[in-house]
């Protein structure tokens, strides 16, 4: 399971600041989104639409109830961007990563690419 969380947690600390409306262009430009199925994971869906991937983690912590954040993934954007508190899109592929938390440090360290 950490295999498959830990690339979400490394998305989330890679967001920035970026130019808005970015995510609407990429979300608008293919309305077919094909659906990734997941068989060692829960508690996220991902689906591929075009050239993005669409990635929603689903109650993040434990009783949370209804909370959803989704993550953009895509090469076309020209930088990463906060879109608002639960939408946020990436840039990828990444290039420099912020650690707010030595767990983060030797999370990104067990994938080797510290």
């Amino acid at each position: 399971m950490i295999r498959t969380f830990l690339p979400a947690l490394i998305m989330v600390l890679l967001a920035s600041c970026g130019n808005r409306g970015t995510r609407d262009r990429i979300m608008a430009d293919t309305a077919e989104r094909l659906s990734i199925p997941l068989s060692h994971a829960d508690g996220f869906t991902m689906e591929r639409q075009g050239d993005s991937l669409v990635l929603q983690v689903l109650d993040p912590w434990q009783q949370a109830e209804g909370v959803r954040y989704t993550y953009t993934l895509s090469s076309k954007m020209p930088a990463s961007l906060i879109e608002d508190s639960h939408h946020t899109g990436i840039r990828i592929p990444v290039q420099r990563v912020v650690c707010l938390s030595t767990t983060h440090i030797g999370m990104i360290d067990f994938l080797g690419v510290s």
